[in-house]
Formats: C-alpha cells, structure tokens, sequence
C-alpha cells in the first residue's frame, strides 16, 4: 500500500496528462491514437495511462536495428508489455545503418525520417486517427535551450508543440522525474536506450550537463522553461495571425513591421519545403524595400525570392544550366521563371495585351517563322543575328550590363531555326518584317507571375 505523498505522485501524473489532453483538445473518445512506443520510461508511462484511461490505443514500436541485440531485447520488451494488456501492437525493422550508406544522411536524421514515415504508413493502413509521441516536459526545455544556443527566433523558443497535425504530445507538462515517479509507484517495468547515457550527441549534453545545473538554480526549471515557450506560443500564434496572405504586393511588404514581414517571409519559405537562414531573411527584407528594383535573394536550397517591380515570388533558382522551355500554343503564356509572353495577329489585340508591366514588345514577320514558336532558356554556343551582325548571347548580355544572375530568367523565342527575338534587343534580321506589311505578328513581353 504506498504512502500518501507516494499516492498523490501517481494521481497527480494521471490528472495532469487528463488535463493537457483536454487544454489542448488532444483527443476525442472516437479517436484511435498510436503511442510512438519504444519501451522506454517516457512512452511506457505513456501507453500505461492512455490506456488506462480508456482510449482506444495501439503501439508502434520501429526498431532501427543500430544496437544489434540490445534494439531486438526492446522490441521483445515492448511486445510482451501490449500482448499483457491486450494492446494492438505494429512492429517494424528498419535498417537505418544500410540506409545511411546509400543516403549520406547523419545516423540521427535518416532514423527520424524513417520512423516517421513508418509511422505514418501504419497510421494510413490501420484508420489510426492520431499518434502520440512521448515529448515530456524536459524534452521541451533542452529543445528551447538547443533552439536559443544557435541562435533561433522566436519560434525556436515555443519549443515542442503539444500539438502538430495527428501528432500529439500528452506527456508536455510532465517532467522526467514525475515519469521515473510514476513508473515506480505503478510497478512498471522499462527499457533504457545506452546511446542516451552518451554526451557524445548536443541533447544528451544539454540533458546530463547543463539542465542539471540548471536545476541548482531552480528546482522545477524544466516547468519554468515550459512556461516560458508557452507564453512564446501565445505570442507567437498572435504574430502569425497578422501575416497577410501570399501574393500580398511588395509596397504593402514593405511597410510592414520586419516581426510580420519576416514571418511572412518565413511561412511563403515553408510552403517551398526550405527553412531560410536569418540572414537570408534579413536580405530579402532590405532588397523589398528597396524600391521598384529587380532583385534576387537565395533563400537556401534552389529557392530564391525575388523582387521583381511590385511584387515578390518565390522559385526555384534559375542558373545558366538550367534547362527549360514552353510552347507557344496560346495567345498567352505563362512561363515560370521568365515571365509572361503574350501573342497577337493584329494592332487591336496587341494594343490590349500591354500593361503596366509590360517589359518589352516586338513586331514580326509571321511568313518568315519556321514551324511553331516557343521560349528557352539560353544555351552554351546560342548565337544571335541582327543588323547584319552575329553576336553571342554572352557579348549581347554584357553590353547592355545585364547582371549574371538575371540572365538565365530572360526568355528566349525561338521557332524551328533558333532565336527570333530576345526582349530588349531587336528582331533578328531572318523574321524582320517586310515593308509591305503583310503577314504579321505581335508579342509582348511581361515579367509578371
């Protein structure tokens, strides 16, 4: 029979997890959650509670077959600990070692990413509605530590999220002693993981070396650093609903304050799968303001964003070999990258295709065209005639002191024979048009989304 102090440590365990569920509206009755089990303290206590407080629950256990005989020991752990309570129980091995060879990827990442992914599969195939990962309160303090140490926003701060799409995190207010406490009074038995003892990996330093000494200072400072990104969340979530919409124009960026404008930076990033840098960041915020000039900022990856007149969109990086083309079967294109080529057969329709952002126009002899027309991207050798003259792209380019990163974005319209026309320069001479007006055609050249 425990003690009193002992029995409210067990209650308190469960109330507070009820409590989390509830504050963050976690979970329903008719849901049916997975525990990301790996027999460790944190998930144990985790599935144990769930389960005994009457949600349908499952485990998925991977094994990422990196410790050999000791990762095969927690798999058998966790099977008997489910098949004792009845809980259904989806296994899976994964060789991450062999996947490293073939990825390149650090041991740490290609596990997580094929643990997810495994997970994810398994929730598709069961009808498993949400997953609940075993992230407890200390989790979350040497997350916002490592976030602030590099030199994170704001958003490294809030931490882990409790909630993040199906993923949910019951355990995010329960320190790791309150789990060891739990574990105890509820006789429940638990796997250890040797690669956590080692201070070889930055979060297991943080957890051995600098959170005990932080706790010197305050006893609960795993809470007051949950408290903390919390109230960073809060903030966070405040900020985020003051970000316009994408497309917004780029004076309307402008003026607004670098907390918002960052955040919308940020998030247009993230739709493009890459997290920029803040310098990267801080960049593209000074060439938005900086007026109507045409500007190129590197995100990371192949991702740009560029500053293009009054407005600002995000693409991939355009360099000298890339190779890209679009037909002409329309009287207007969109080309990514390029811009937008406008076709018209007559004065009337042309006069209607120029705008505001029309860049450039052209006039040419429809009889002298050789098949159909479309745009490219330059090539090594593209050579150009006008006025009598041949000249190299590269030499065309240079004169009229066309940036070396612009010019892989300039189209060029082409028919079966090679280029016809490249914006800002004349007509070549094989499709001039002729003095007695006959057969003509009209494109205008807008660099626009």
């Amino acid at each position: 029979m425990p003690c009193k102090k002992q029995f409210i440590v067990m209650i308190s365990a469960s109330i507070i997890v009820t409590n989390t569920i509830f504050r963050y509206k976690m979970l329903s009755r008719d849901d049916y959650v997975a525990v990301a089990f790996s027999g460790g303290a944190d998930s144990t206590v985790l599935l144990d509670i769930l389960h005994k407080e009457g949600y349908r629950v499952a485990a998925i256990h991977v094994n990422h077959m990196i410790r050999g005989s000791e990762a095969d020991s927690d798999e058998e752990f966790c099977r008997r600990f489910c098949k004792k309570r009845d809980i259904p129980f989806f296994c899976h091995r994964i060789d991450v070692p062999a996947e490293v060879k073939k990825s390149g990827e650090g041991l740490e990442e290609a596990a997580r990413r094929l643990r997810y992914s495994t997970i994810e599969e398994t929730v598709s195939k069961e009808g498993i509605t949400k997953v609940a990962t075993a992230h407890h309160a200390d989790d979350n303090a040497e997350t916002v530590i490592f976030n602030i140490v590099r030199g994170s926003g704001a958003k490294g701060g809030c931490g882990i999220p409790p909630v993040r799409g199906i993923y949910i995190r019951p355990l995010i207010d329960i320190t790791r002693d309150e789990v060891i406490a739990y574990c105890k009074e509820n006789d429940l038995d638990f796997v250890t993981d040797s690669t956590n003892l080692s201070t070889d990996y930055t979060r297991n330093f943080i957890r051995h070396e600098i959170m005990p000494r932080l706790k010197e200072i305050n006893p609960l400072a795993a809470s007051a650093l949950g408290r903390f990104s919390s109230h960073l969340r809060t903030d966070e979530e405040a900020l985020e609903a003051l970000v316009p919409q994408k497309g917004t124009d780029r004076h309307t960026l402008a003026a607004l304050p670098d907390a918002i404008l960052s955040r919308y930076i940020r998030k247009c990033c993230e739709e493009m799968d890459v997290c920029p840098s803040a310098v990267s960041v801080s960049e593209l915020i000074k060439c938005i303001r900086q007026g109507n000039r045409y500007l190129i900022c590197n995100m990371g990856k192949d991702i740009v964003g560029v500053c293009d007149r009054d407005s600002l969109i995000f693409r991939k990086k355009i360099t000298e070999d890339t190779q890209m083309s679009f037909i002409i079967d329309t009287p207007i294109v969109s080309a990514p990258g390029f811009g937008v080529i406008c076709v018209a057969k007559d004065k009337h329709s042309f006069e209607e295709m120029k705008c505001e952002s029309t860049l450039a126009t052209a006039c040419l002899d429809a009889d002298k065209i050789k098949g159909g027309l479309h745009i490219r991207s330059r090539r090594d050798g593209d050579k150009y005639r006008y006025d009598g003259m041949t000249h190299s792209l590269k030499k065309l380019f240079n004169s009229k002191r066309i940036p070396v990163e612009e010019r892989a974005t300039i189209p060029l319209v082409c028919d079966e024979e090679g280029i016809v026309w490249i914006p800002g320069f004349k007509v070549a001479d094989r499709v001039k048009k002729d003095n007695k007006q006959s057969n003509l055609i009209y494109i205008v050249y807008n660099k626009r989304r």
